[in-house]
């Protein structure tokens, strides 16, 4: 379903460069609802949030520093996507460096699911480990808690999804969405609460705290797709500075072996890094991703980058097939989307069910079925809440968490009928909902000889952009199409040569080659606008989010 265009403003043409430059600056500053620059900024000139405020936080500091005292081994365990893993890198690291022996684990997508296991705490048991910290996950381990303290285990939970229930019997509970959070700011990812807890650790033991750190919380900050304003704007902000400055090795290998051109920003960690490291859970061994995180062998990050570099191409292959076959199977006039397969992979399916939300904007329950037990992942639009929705028909699953627009779920195979009509009702209470039409705020309608220099430096001092703080869009009409090709190994995106005015330039529209335009073609066009360097040269090239011919 193709969003509704809601423009904000429009700068009219006949006026001076100074006063449209001035009215796009206004614009852009009343659409996130701040009044400077200065007033964005606001977090970067004090500390942090006290750490201790959020819940639990000083049970946890206190076990951990006994553990140090008694020279214990420490188990953390994270979730293996973006945030978890790099909440686990970065807790790892915090405990290297305070010499109190720790072992990471990030549990196998497909052997393991989500989340502490009865298998990760007999591994733990193992290796002599009397303590584990959870990252990204841990709120609904009632059973596994219980399990893991029969063997003389304790175990402190830091997580950020929703409470739906009883909580499991740990040492200490970081979540800032339990009851009684002093923290205000309860937005903070799996990756973000690691920080605190590493944070409040330093101040505890009354040491100066590493800054090099940051830059992992930023990845899971990033990769959770966490609205980018106050304290994750400020991990953000000030981890992007440490990549580009001190950048961990793992990171520093991703970068140099696929040499972007694009400075490093949120835009490029979201779209070109974390789909690498991610891949490696989707598809094979999520101890790859953690590793290239962990190591300060540089030597061994190169390898370890063309490796994921490798299950990354797969990941792309094996998506774009499960897509097509997924596409062909949907019924329109369906209020919800609800698709099994026994072949797809458990580590595609949630991608394959965001690409659908977003394409239809409807929910989308993709099951990856299995023998006796399948796996599910299911994505949904703002006005839709997936966690309310599964905890209706918990009685049908064998567990599930995660977040109002994402989340995830096991079942036996004989519930997944009454499961699926159980979903479809829902969805037919909630129809007006489902069916209300996407909108697409574009910040400015204006000529694009408006794009001056002086506006690209506003845009920079707007970053990071992410959920809540967008990058600008604008629009512009009556631009014509000089030339047109559609390009990438599926021909899905298009390269288009536009002539508006007096300005000529360039235009990339990924995944929008369906729409079809032709060269000659006069077209109204929604964008990105971006300050291109090519020789020395600087010029402007737009990156096109939806068009429509006039």
């Amino acid at each position: 379903m193709r969003p509704k265009w809601e423009i904000q403003e429009t700068i009219h043409p006949d006026i001076s460069i100074d006063v449209a430059i001035k009215n796009i600056k206004n614009r852009l500053l009343q659409n996130r609802k701040i009044l400077s620059i200065d007033q964005l900024n606001s977090s970067f000139d004090h500390n942090l949030s006290d750490p201790f405020l959020l819940p639990d936080m000083k049970k946890a500091v206190n076990r951990i520093s006994e553990a140090r005292n008694n020279q214990e081994t420490i188990g953390i365990l994270g979730d293996f996507d973006m945030d978890g893993l790099s909440g686990t890198a970065l807790l790892y690291r915090t405990l290297q460096q305070l010499d109190i022996k720790v072992i990471p684990y990030i549990p196998d997508r497909i052997s393991e699911g989500h989340g502490l296991s009865k298998q990760s705490v007999d591994i733990f048991k193992s290796q002599n480990t009397s303590l584990i910290i959870t990252v990204d996950c841990g709120s609904d381990a009632i059973k596994e808690v219980e399990y893991a303290y029969s063997l003389g285990i304790e175990t402190i939970i830091t997580d950020h999804h929703t409470v739906t229930g009883e909580l499991p019997k740990a040492i200490a509970i970081v979540n800032p969405l339990k009851n009684k959070s002093l923290n205000q700011f309860n937005k903070l990812t799996g990756a973000g609460l690691a920080y605190k807890l590493s944070q409040a650790l330093f101040i505890f033991l009354g040491l100066e705290y590493p800054n090099n750190l940051i830059q992992l919380a930023a990845l899971g900050t990033i990769g959770d797709v966490a609205p980018l304003i106050e304290e994750n704007r400020y991990i953000v902000k000030k981890g992007i500075e440490e990549i580009k400055n001190n950048p961990n090795p793992g990171i520093q290998a991703i970068i140099e072996l696929n040499r972007f051109t694009q400075e490093i920003n949120s835009e490029l960690i979201s779209f070109q890094i974390i789909p690498k490291l991610n891949a490696a859970g989707r598809l094979e061994n999520p101890h790859l991703a953690l590793e290239i995180l962990l190591t300060n062998d540089y030597t061994k990050a190169k390898t370890i980058s063309r490796q994921l570099d490798f299950i990354n191409d797969k990941r792309k292959f094996l998506t774009d097939q499960v897509m097509e076959e997924a596409l062909n199977q949907i019924d329109p006039e369906s209020k919800i989307i609800f698709l099994e397969n026994k072949n797809w992979p458990i580590g595609i399916i949630g991608l394959v069910a965001n690409k659908i939300q977003e394409q239809f904007n409807k929910p989308a329950f993709i099951i990856s079925t299995g023998n006796e037990t399948s796996r599910g992942s299911a994505r949904c639009p703002e006005t839709f809440n997936l966690v309310k929705s599964l905890e209706k028909c918990s009685n049908f699953l064998e567990n599930f968490g995660g977040h109002p627009q994402a989340a995830g779920f096991s079942i036996k195979n004989n519930s997944i009928n009454e499961f699926k009509k159980s979903i479809e009702k829902i969805g037919d209470q909630q129809k007006d909902l489902i069916e209300i039409t996407p909108k697409k705020s574009i910040d400015c309608n204006i000529p694009i000889k408006f794009l001056k220099k002086e506006i690209f430096d506003f845009i920079k001092l707007l970053e990071p952009f992410g959920k809540a703080n967008p990058e600008p869009t604008f629009m512009t009409s009556k631009v014509y199409v000089t030339d047109m090709e559609k390009i990438g190994s599926n021909k899905n995106h298009l390269r288009l040569k536009l002539k508006h005015e007096n300005w000529n330039g360039r235009a990339i529209g990924f995944n929008l080659s369906h729409i079809n335009v032709e060269p000659g073609d006069f077209i109204e066009i929604i964008y990105h606008a971006k300050s291109k360097n090519w020789s020395g040269k600087q010029f402007v090239e737009l990156q096109l989010i939806d068009l429509k011919k006039l």
